[in-house]
């Protein structure tokens, strides 16, 4: 997914073509594909085109774990946290990736936990981007991240 410039008319339009009453979650997911996040203007254009209050708007995003409000440098590798991916190492995977992050700066990933991600036979589970690693550790990992094009 590669992050554009906010546009708000754009953005508007996006939002627009998301209406399906009672769904705001659509519009977000979109303004996110599209931006690679959820613009603080955009709180204003989901909550009018949804009748919604803002603070509503407010509360799906920062529920959704996928959502976020800031742009991420790099790319996101998101590491299940389920119970059967802990059983097998995912809280330790987590920590190595993490300081593997912190001592190679050139690689521009952001490490995130999540819940489940239902590959659990495969645990512990990691995507990187949008590729779902099973059997996942930090060499797999990393060569995932040199594949990712910048």
């Amino acid at each position: 997914m590669s992050a554009r410039e906010w546009n708000p008319i754009e953005a508007n339009a996006l939002v627009d073509a998301c209406v399906i009453p009672g769904n705001p979650l659509v519009a977000l997911q979109s303004l996110q594909s599209q931006y690679g996040f959820v613009h603080p203007e955009a709180f204003e254009l989901v909550a009018q085109a949804f009748n919604i209050s803002r603070a509503e708007v407010f509360g799906i995003v920062t529920y959704y774990s996928d959502l976020r409000t800031e742009l991420i440098n790099g790319t996101e590798v998101r590491v299940c946290m389920g119970e059967a991916c802990q059983a097998v190492g995912a809280r330790a995977l987590a920590g190595e990736l993490e300081h593997f992050e912190s001592s190679h700066a050139e690689t521009h990933m952001c490490v995130s936990e999540v819940f489940c991600m239902g590959n659990c036979a495969l645990g512990p589970t990691a995507v990187v981007g949008a590729t779902l690693v099973g059997l996942a550790n930090v060499d797999a990992i990393v060569t995932l991240l040199n594949e990712v094009p910048s």
